[in-house]
């Protein structure tokens, strides 16, 4: 009885370790894949959003849940702060910061991507991070902040006293 228990524990060991080793190299694959484009749709919306610094032109891109509890007003005001970095010019250091897989009864496997990276604008930089969810073969923006590093100086009113 105990050579079959052993013989047992042993494959099913040896099944959980393939089955380990399947799982990592898909997340892998599919990390690797999704990397590069996750770039070039950060760049593009960074790109559209640069342009004339308004919330409404990049809010089609975000997902219907994170824009539910948004108070526009107050992202376009947060935004408009960032008008004076003008349009962007470059993306570069960008690093995939997380990545997740998940399964959602309704969407099936959701992939989740968190990036930074540096966006120089023609007058500044910023560090920039975006979290961007793909479910259904759709990817939306969840998460978008923005840091400046680097923003021009403001010209100040000069007075006599």
């Amino acid at each position: 009885m105990m050579p079959k228990l052993r013989k047992f524990l042993a494959a099913t060991a040896f099944g959980a370790l393939v089955l380990g080793a399947a799982g990592t190299g898909t997340v892998y694959g599919l990390m690797q894949r999704d990397t590069p484009i996750a770039i070039d749709t950060a760049q593009s919306l960074m790109r559209t959003l640069s342009q004339r610094w308004r919330f409404a032109d990049i809010a089609r891109d975000f997902q219907p849940m994170a824009l539910k509890d948004l108070d526009t007003k107050s992202t376009q005001a947060a935004l408009w702060s960032f008008r004076p970095l003008g349009g962007l010019v470059e993306v570069h250091d960008a690093a995939l910061q997380h990545y997740a897989l998940d399964f959602d009864r309704d969407d099936g496997i959701v992939r989740r991507v968190q990036l930074g990276f540096v966006a120089r604008f023609e007058n500044g930089e910023a560090r920039i991070t975006l979290t961007l969810v793909t479910a259904r073969g759709v990817t939306k923006v969840q998460h978008l902040g923005i840091k400046p590093l680097r923003m021009p100086q403001q010209n100040q009113r000069r007075s006599i006293a």
